[in-house]
């Protein structure tokens, strides 16, 4: 692959990971909050902390290209239940926050797609999951 295609890559997975790494970061903010959000969709309150932990864990992890496809699959199953536990009842009206609710449901599953394909290919060459490909010198 061309060194192109690789910086793509790392900018993929960064983009990718930066809005959980962002959104775990920002849960810290007001923790009862976020805890009573968690209540609200019928979960205990406590479950926040392994989510924020997923959230900047596999965040790091991915950007880093670090255990890449074990990240990427918790990740995916992160996404879709999320999108499935916080935001599967879009059909249950017509206003403004259903409408936002069928977008953050769609955004969780396509999510979970993109982590599935990270899943299944890795974090490519320039990731630490692969740093003896990049410390090796290229032979001609």
């Amino acid at each position: 692959m061309n060194k192109y295609l690789d910086i793509l890559e790392v900018v993929g997975r960064v983009l990718l990971a930066s809005i959980f790494i962002m959104a775990g970061a920002s849960k810290f903010g007001d923790i009862s909050a976020q805890m009573n959000y968690v209540e609200l969709n019928g979960l205990p309150g406590f479950m926040l902390f392994p989510a924020i932990g997923i959230e900047l864990l596999c965040g790091v992890a991915i950007i880093l290209g670090f255990f890449t496809r074990i990240a990427a699959t918790l990740l995916a199953i992160f996404c879709f239940m999320t999108a499935m536990l916080f935001h599967g009842n879009v059909y249950e009206g017509n206003d403004l926050a259903t409408m936002t609710d069928q977008v953050m449901l769609m955004k969780n599953i396509a999510l979970a797609g993109a982590f599935l394909i990270l899943a299944s290919r890795g974090a490519g060459p320039m990731s630490l999951d692969n740093r003896k490909h990049m410390h090796t010198p290229k032979t001609a």
